[in-house]
């Protein structure tokens, strides 16, 4: 039982530590993602048949008469959490009404796409707003903000924002960007899921091709390519984009921001994939641009086209750190 409680767990927060004298199990904190394993898990039954208390020793999570699946939530493996809570009924792992917590990440409430502004001929002063702002500023197309399903919302967490929601392989929403398009001071305000544990658009990916890797979604959107953004600048071995891109050996390429920041992180980015035998490739750009989404869409296909396929090794990844040390 102790081993298909652990086999259960790890299927959502990766693999645990070793079990310990009192039967816990340690692992990645999926709401804080705290870089090492803070989250202990309780695999004790109790006498009403309930097992699964749980505490994060950084951001302190834990079980105050919780469910164990309002935590595996973050993990956002809803299709999964799903399949198990149909069989709730017949288990006791778990501690309260599975009923009453929501597996699904939802859109903002009163979300409206700017899609109504361009075939509705929607009045709304916001959405014609939001939508100079993505046509004028943001250089998109009509169709690509129709087909990438932007939004806004009279929300007040998320008001003066363009919402670009993302989904999972199966069509399911995973995560939402929000961007302020009224010049806040928090130019990003974004979804509370865990992004370690999402891909962005991964119903877009194609894993037995090339994969280009941006910083942000802006950039994904506007490099017309199989593509995918990691929401910043770092990949890390516990998200599940690594997982993913190394279980299908999947070739990247790796355009992220022109500065020495961005080109420091994507040297970090290529050495870790490397290490698991992944083809990588650093997309080098005109510094003018500070990513591919200021970049006129002929010239960053031009430069794209002119670099494809020059994989990197070890020699060049050490000739790319000393050439940013000087």
């Amino acid at each position: 039982m102790i081993s298909s409680k652990v086999k259960f767990l790890e299927s959502f927060l990766g693999e645990g530590s070793s079990l310990s004298r009192n039967n816990d199990v340690a692992f990645y904190c999926p709401k804080c993602n705290h870089r090492k394993k803070k989250l202990a898990v309780n695999l004790n039954t109790d006498k009403k048949g309930h097992w699964g208390k749980y505490h994060c020793w950084v951001c302190g999570e834990k079980f105050k008469g919780k469910n164990l699946i309002s935590l595996l939530k973050f993990c956002g493996r809803y299709s999964l959490l799903k399949e198990y809570v149909k069989t709730i009924n017949d288990d006791k792992w778990f501690t309260l009404d599975t009923k009453k917590v929501d597996l699904n990440v939802a859109l903002p409430i009163k979300f409206i796409p700017i899609s109504s502004y361009l075939l509705n001929n929607d009045k709304n002063s916001n959405l014609k707003r939001a939508y100079h702002y993505l046509k004028n500023e943001r250089k998109l197309t009509d169709i690509e903000i129709i087909s990438n399903m932007f939004g806004i919302t009279t929300d007040k967490n998320y008001y003066g924002y363009v919402i670009i929601p993302s989904f999972d392989k199966d069509g399911e929403l995973n995560y939402f960007v929000g961007r302020s398009y009224t010049g806040s001071k928090y130019r990003y305000r974004n979804c509370k899921n865990a992004k370690t544990n999402i891909i962005f658009n991964e119903i877009n990916i194609d894993w037995n091709s090339d994969l280009l890797i941006t910083e942000g979604p802006f950039d994904c959107i506007k490099s017309k390519l199989n593509s995918t953004c990691i929401l910043g600048s770092s990949l890390i071995k516990k998200s599940l984009l690594f997982k993913k891109i190394v279980e299908n050996k999947t070739p990247i390429k790796l355009a992220l921001d022109s500065d020495s920041k961005g080109t420091e992180k994507a040297i970090n980015i290529a050495s870790l994939l490397m290490k698991y035998n992944i083809d990588v490739q650093i997309i080098n750009f005109d510094k003018k641009y500070k990513d591919i989404a200021e970049m006129p869409a002929d010239e960053w296909l031009s430069i794209y086209e002119s670099q494809k396929g020059l994989s990197l090794n070890e020699t060049e990844i050490l000739k790319k750190r000393i050439e940013g040390m000087v």
